[in-house]
């Protein structure tokens, strides 16, 4: 789910920036700046997970581990796509609309959250680690944040966000087909992992889930999954009112679904590998995970090759 709920006719006050506000050039720069970091991380965790950890924590991660540690890669393409498009929105003039909005804010519990898992983890990092993750971090709130605080009627004090967010909850299972209905469920599912990630463990996952030990470097892995997870949420309920108004064959909409076909398909993987090797005991958890992440896979490829277009929708301009 997504703590705002915002019209749509709303304009960015980005395009003609007040004193204070993020202008136009810096945005686009600074957007495809941390599209570009956080793709490289992506690549390095998702190729290279050991000896990432290894440079990063002076410290040699478990198996079970080095795989989150490739599911966190994910997550961190899917940040990059999505700065991708926020960079793509500036050229537009966009930041104002919902979708982007939805975005910005994401992106501001995602560097916030970040910043603190990483200054709390169990696994210490080196201090060149801990400074560049936490600066990245710090440029990912600043960034989205003043992007999001330039639209109109936008705000980040504690009542707007749990309006938004309550706004969110009510609407973020009705449905008009499948795929709204199949967006919404895991929207809601991606808020509950990530909810449980940021304590470092699912429901019973060391108590006789798993059966190898996952380390301090894993329990870190885990909290970060978190974060990308709130994220992800976001991302699907964004998805969902794409799906309802005819949008997901809008280029931002096809980066979003890409992002998370990534994520879901690492999730998937990786799972399987983990019962399969014996490393993941054969559960009902196993096996819900493991229908829910192909479900949501499946779903994503379909529409990112053939969503349907709506009529009206059509003639309007893409956001």
């Amino acid at each position: 789910m997504t703590p705002v709920q915002a019209s749509s006719s709303s304009s960015a006050n980005i395009g003609n920036p007040a004193p204070g506000d993020l202008k136009p050039n810096t945005a686009w720069v600074s957007y495809n700046t941390l599209a570009l970091l956080y793709g490289a991380l992506g690549v390095a965790s998702l190729v290279a997970p050991i000896a990432l950890v290894e440079q990063a924590f002076f410290a040699t991660p478990t198996v079970v581990a080095a795989d989150a540690i490739r599911i966190l890669g994910s997550t961190f393409v899917l940040v990059a796509l999505i700065a991708n498009r926020l960079s793509a929105a500036v050229d537009t003039n966009r930041l104002g609309n919902d979708t982007y909005k939805r975005l910005n804010l994401g992106l501001v519990v995602y560097g916030v959250a970040s910043a603190v898992i990483l200054w709390t983890s169990p696994a210490p990092a080196t201090s060149v680690t801990q400074a560049l993750a936490t600066a990245l971090s710090a440029a990912t709130t600043i960034v989205a944040g003043r992007a999001f605080l330039s639209s109109e009627g936008s705000s980040l004090s504690p009542g707007a966000l749990l309006n938004g967010l309550g706004n969110a909850a009510k609407t973020v299972l009705d449905t008009k087909n499948l795929t709204t209905l199949t967006y919404g469920v895991a929207s809601v599912l991606a808020s509950i992992a990530g909810a449980a990630l940021l304590y470092g463990r699912l429901p019973g996952l060391e108590d006789y889930w798993l059966v190898h030990p996952i380390g301090s470097v894993g329990v870190y892995a885990l909290r970060q999954l978190g974060a990308g997870a709130l994220l992800a949420a976001t991302v699907l309920y964004t998805l969902k009112d794409a799906a309802g108004r005819g949008r997901l064959r809008a280029t931002t909409f096809k980066s979003l679904n890409a992002g998370v076909a990534g994520v879901s398909a690492a999730v998937l993987f990786t799972i399987a590998g983990w019962v399969r090797s014996g490393s993941l005991a054969t559960s009902v958890i196993a096996t819900s995970e493991l229908a829910a992440a192909g479900w949501l896979l499946a779903t994503v490829l379909y529409q990112y090759f053939y969503a349907p277009r709506d009529a009206v929708e059509d003639i309007k301009s893409a956001y």
